[in-house]
């Protein structure tokens, strides 16, 4: 989980994607994003994966089995910025690439996937052997 945390923070001070005007930070999307609720639905739906990030971190730390569905959907999300290739301000500008942050962003998303992935299996793994040591004491 470290490795995820570690991910998602440096992604924050690194360029996340390019257009023919400017180049993006990382944590001016994660402040910003928001207001895509006004403009792009889509693209507030691809920044709300932050939140579901954050709620399958809690999850993790919690040992709740719902952080697979959280995490998963943040990972889809996340992902599918690759197939929305505009910003919306006032105007649309089309997104000419994306650099080393959103790549960061993503891998700290899928991360966390992974993490709750073996937690799960982990807590499935440890629940079976209890079953079996309970049958044999009787």
């Amino acid at each position: 989980m470290g490795g995820s945390l570690i991910s998602y923070s440096v992604s924050c001070f690194l360029p996340c994607f390019s257009t023919t005007q400017e180049s993006t930070i990382g944590y001016y999307c994660l402040l910003g994003g928001w207001i895509f609720i006004i403009s792009d639905f889509w693209m507030f739906m691809i920044w709300a994966s932050n939140i579901l990030y954050l709620c399958s971190l809690i999850m993790i730390v919690k040992n709740n089995s719902k952080c697979v569905c959280f995490s998963a959907s943040s990972c889809i999300l996340s992902i599918s910025m690759i197939f929305h290739r505009y910003i919306t301000y006032d105007i649309i500008v089309p997104i000419t690439h994306f650099r080393m942050g959103f790549y960061l962003w993503c891998l700290s998303h899928w991360l966390t996937f992974l993490v709750c992935l073996l937690k799960v299996k982990k807590t499935q793994i440890r629940a079976q052997i209890r079953g079996r040591t309970d049958q044999g004491t009787k």
